[in-house]
């Protein structure tokens, strides 16, 4: 067997709330799940504790006080130990209320106990807080922003911290603009939607600490995809190739970005099925004014060359009977791209719509377990890369190697117990995808 990667990954998890100091939560603390995902805007939480539900009612646990979730890391040599610290916002949960004695007692001193699973729904109150502040501005003619431009001058007047990659940006200027009272998330989306931040799909995510990242996908992708922050060595079931098994164990033995996997891979492909619901041919009709009347036309093939994420060949796999499907988007609202009324509109809207739909035509999800690295599973919208080794998995036309944008991160962490024994087992699950399903 290889060696595992550095010495084994050890890790505790501690909850802290009022009337609750790492006690009754902790001890009956069972599984927590983290989700982070590009379709998301903030990661979600669900714990899950294996207790009488009397101790929430006793201890008046309904969301009215901050929860800390600690979860610390360490390694058998005692390197790089590290506490990740999660202040959630409970959102909602289910207490059963099973019949008991009518003198029962308090918790410490009960007759009758009954366990029961309590699922606790949270997310992370940094990312809750920055999301929710409020928007209400006029910018006056002529501002000369861009639409990016606009969203740092919100974030700046909230004192928010942000990552924001101008890669792919629409550079075209906003002459006047107004938004409604609504919030950061709102008003991010809203000018979006309006103006086109990127050519490319948006990006953007709050994380549990309160940082708001924004970058075109597209982009991320074109900057990464060959030299990614993760790479996994997908084994076959067994090699052929003398000293190939120990290389890839060595590797991934000795660097923090690169992991072996065995099984539990998937591929996925829905291109039809995108097709069907986003239709082959999308017409985009814009009535800036009453006489004036504007048309943008797109197809798949089109945004798949340009905003396809692929490798070597721009394509995406489809039935051609799917190239009848079309789909009308009327009174777009769009962004005048020259003083005046020229009629001159960018089709920003309409490619990072359409880009969003296809891009993800090919998918692979991963199952990682054993020595999970935790902030591994903490990042969505950055390139992974898979090296397969079995040759099924490479041939022309089908060979998987390559970057795969992630989309989705689920991290889960469990309590088991044999015996006196006490484990804390870490899996992941991450899910990527490109337009092409090869990279050839």
């Amino acid at each position: 067997m290889p060696e595992v990667k550095r010495s084994v990954t050890q890790y505790k998890v501690e909850f802290y709330t009022d009337g609750d100091q790492n006690e009754a939560l902790t001890t009956h603390f069972n599984t927590l799940r983290i989700i982070n995902s590009t379709r998301s805007i903030w990661p979600i939480f669900h714990i899950y504790f294996e207790v009488d539900n009397q101790i929430f009612i006793e201890k008046n646990i309904y969301g009215k006080s901050d929860i800390t979730c600690k979860v610390k890391i360490s390694y058998e040599d005692g390197s790089d130990s590290r506490v990740i610290e999660f202040k959630l916002l409970y959102l909602e949960a289910k207490i059963d209320l099973p019949p008991k004695e009518e003198k029962n007692g308090t918790i410490q001193n009960q007759k009758d106990v009954q366990r029961r699973f309590v699922v606790m729904h949270c997310l992370a109150k940094p990312a809750v807080q920055a999301m929710s502040k409020f928007v209400n501005k006029l910018w006056e003619e002529p501002t000369e922003l861009t639409p990016i431009d606009i969203v740092k001058e919100i974030l700046d007047d909230n004192d928010l911290e942000y990552l924001i990659k101008d890669e792919g940006q629409n550079e075209d200027t906003i002459q006047q603009m107004l938004i409604p009272p609504m919030t950061i998330r709102s008003a991010i989306d809203y000018i979006n939607q309006n103006y086109g931040i990127f050519s490319g799909p948006i990006f953007r995510y709050c994380n549990y600490s309160g940082k708001i990242l924004m970058w075109d996908l597209k982009k991320m992708w074109e900057k990464t995809k060959d030299s990614p922050w993760v790479k996994f060595h997908k084994s076959p079931s067994h090699f052929t190739t003398e000293g190939k098994f120990e290389e890839i164990n060595r590797l991934a033995k000795e660097k923090d970005d690169e992991y072996v996997i065995y099984e539990n891979t998937e591929s996925i492909h829905h291109a039809n099925a995108n097709l069907l619901r986003y239709a082959y041919d999308n017409i985009y009709i814009f009535h800036p004014h009453e006489d004036i009347v504007v048309f943008q036309k797109k197809n798949v093939d089109e945004i798949i060359k340009d905003y396809g994420i692929w490798h070597k060949k721009e394509e995406m796999k489809y039935h051609p009977d799917l190239k009848d499907r079309k789909l009308y988007f009327h009174d777009m609202v769009g962004m005048e791209t020259d003083d005046g009324y020229s009629g001159e509109y960018n089709n920003f809207i309409l490619t990072q719509d359409m880009a969003t739909s296809f891009q993800n035509a090919a998918s692979v999800r991963i199952e990682m377990y054993r020595n999970v690295k935790f902030p591994l599973a903490l990042k969505v919208g950055e390139v992974m890369y898979i090296e397969p080794y079995s040759e099924f998995e490479k041939f022309k036309g089908s060979n998987y190697k390559g970057g795969y944008l992630i989309s989705d991160a689920d991290l889960v962490l469990t309590r088991s117990k044999t015996g006196s024994d006490e484990n804390m087992d870490c899996t992941a699950v991450l899910t990527g995808y490109r337009t092409a399903q090869s990279m050839d």
